[in-house]
């Protein structure tokens, strides 16, 4: 009993942290607002995506829904939540998070309001133009290290996962490397290899006022054993795949996420078996990114997935894993005479 009591305690307590207006989303003043934005730089425009998602006939639910999970996937959705508890929470806050209340304004993202008054959130951030490429594999105890800082100073990361053939054959064949992680940085012209405290040192000297925190720091005992054995319990969430067949995007999706969230897990697993190469948006509590996908969808909810290839967005885990397979999974039948 007090097994049970402690975990159903656990996760709710993570599914509070999940959510934009906390208390499992009671206090949210927001209803879901389609966006109805149109691109204008050649991608396909939401009203394409409307008809493409009609033609696919998802079976999963696409209405968002504050901290919803079937009964079933809770065991999963807890193992899939070790790296954020083991990790100290690590990736959920941005650099120098400051939390403070202010008065009510509809135009402004907000965790919680109560009355006249909201929560604002607001941190370091030094936010690059171009997106940087991260050559990644989700395994990784070195990986995990540089995702954590990539997502507490919310920069937008290319990624091309290396757990199958395709992009570790990439890296070793264009950039003479064997392993991940390899980050190039588009707005510098830089490439950083060697380990993850070549990057972090990197990283936090250019978009993070110089200091590396302590608990990304890899030279400190015990890092990286706590991100590897955090990366252990997460496979058994059961949604680390083998890798598989897909086809090739043309141009990356967009991923909308912070580091440790399990619904974002889930969808971030699958992309990495499919070899898809994705830009993560990513959106810790205090990042301005946030206000950008308030702005965008009146929303703020995790995952949120852009395919510019079919005009498609959508919030839900479920949902968006489903669109994935049916969009960009090969499944080979083999028939047997």
């Amino acid at each position: 009993m007090i097994n049970f009591c402690f975990t159903s305690s656990l996760f709710y307590f993570l599914f509070f942290l999940s959510t934009p207006h906390g208390t499992l989303g009671l206090l949210n003043p927001f209803k879901a607002i389609p966006s109805t934005q149109t691109l204008t730089d050649g991608r396909k425009t939401a009203e394409d995506g409307e008809r493409f998602l009609e033609q696919l006939q998802l079976q999963s639910p696409t209405t968002p829904r504050l901290a919803s999970a079937r009964l079933e996937k809770i065991p999963s959705l807890l193992a899939a939540s070790a790296p954020l508890v083991l990790r100290g929470l690590s990736g959920l806050f941005c650099l120098n998070y400051k939390f403070s209340l202010t008065e009510r304004d509809n135009k402004q993202y907000a965790y919680l309001t109560l009355g006249d008054w909201q929560t604002q959130e607001t941190g370091f951030s030094n936010i690059p133009e171009l997106p940087l490429i991260l050559y990644d594999d989700e395994q990784s105890a070195s990986c995990r290290i540089v995702r954590e800082a990539c997502s507490i100073l919310s920069l937008p990361v290319t990624f091309r996962p290396t757990s199958g053939a395709i992009f570790r054959a990439e890296l070793k064949n264009k950039y003479g490397v064997k392993q991940a992680p390899y980050m190039i940085d588009s707005n510098t012209g830089k490439e950083i290899a060697g380990g993850c405290q070549k990057i972090l040192d990197y990283l936090f000297l250019r978009y993070g006022g110089g200091t590396i925190p302590s608990n990304l720091d890899s030279r400190r005992t015990g890092i990286l054993a706590s991100a590897w054995l955090s990366l252990n319990i997460a496979k058994l969430s059961g949604w680390s795949r083998k890798t598989r067949l897909s086809k090739k995007v043309e141009k990356p999706l967009v991923l909308w996420m912070y580091e440790g969230s399990p619904f974002c897990k889930q969808v971030r697993d699958l992309l990495d078996a499919l070899e898809v190469e994705h830009t993560v948006i990513y959106t810790p509590r205090g990042s301005p990114n946030r206000q950008k996908l308030y702005l965008k969808t009146r929303r703020v909810q995790f995952p949120y997935l852009e395919d510019p290839n079919t005009g498609v967005a959508l919030f839900e885990s479920d949902a968006i894993t489903e669109y994935i397979e049916k969009v960009y999974a090969v499944n080979l039948k083999v028939e047997y005479m």
